[in-house]
């Protein structure tokens, strides 16, 4: 969050090598529909997981992915590139669906409860992540899909780097926004930077916070072994 804070914003004609920030509005690079609800967008992100139950139970990862391709951020000033591999996103789910995938029921059986979509996405996965969801065809499943449409507000904290050997950019001087070698920060945010900000920092409040109790906990037991 400190890297945030010193980092200025920045626009587009402006940026040069090295850290930047930038806001702006997504722009589409190439043309793509979000997996499951098949919404036109820039960037997309699925997660999929399962309930379990018991001691130890709670929703599962079974399935996460994301769109690969380019998106660009335009201000007032300018267009830039921005490769989003190995970013870190924040941005709300678009669409939540939870249900079951398969009838339930040994004699009456009860139809799926999943939304058609989605069971029309698990078909058209590899045959691998297809059986890994189909094992827990009798829990309950939630697939969360996230997306960045065009002209959603876009915040993006990363390495400004040439273009160079960047497939779709070749021949174009011009920089790309990615995550650098040897400064790995990408953050993607469909917000501004002041929401952006807020964000992260109730996420490490609460880091914080958690950290203190795990260490109250431990000197409680300490205390406790050494007055035996």
């Amino acid at each position: 969050m400190q890297k945030i804070k010193n980092t200025p914003l920045s626009k587009v004609s402006s940026a040069s090598v090295g850290l930047v920030a930038l806001a702006g509005k997504a722009r589409l690079r190439e043309q793509q529909v979000s997996p499951v609800s098949e919404v036109p967008c820039a960037f997309w992100r699925i997660y999929g997981s399962y309930f379990k139950s018991g001691k130890n139970g709670g929703w599962q990862g079974i399935y996460s992915a994301d769109s690969k391709n380019m998106i660009s951020l335009e201000d007032d000033t300018g267009t830039i590139p921005v490769l989003p591999d190995g970013a870190q996103i924040e941005i709300p789910s678009h669409l939540s669906f939870e249900g079951y995938i398969s009838e339930q029921g040994l004699i009456m059986k009860a139809p799926a409860t999943m939304d058609p979509r989605v069971l029309k996405f698990i078909e058209s996965l590899d045959p691998d992540t297809k059986a890994a969801f189909h094992m827990h065809r009798d829990e309950k499943i939630l697939v969360n899909e996230y997306v960045i449409r065009e002209n959603d507000p876009l915040f993006v904290l990363g390495s400004a780097l040439p273009a160079d050997g960047v497939p779709g950019l070749e021949n174009q001087e011009t920089l790309v926004v990615r995550q650098g070698t040897g400064d790995s920060t990408l953050y993607i945010s469909d917000s501004s930077e002041r929401t952006f900000m807020k964000t992260i920092a109730g996420h490490m409040y609460w880091q914080i916070l958690g950290g203190l109790a795990l260490s109250a906990l431990c000197l409680y037991l300490i205390l406790s072994m050494g007055g035996d």
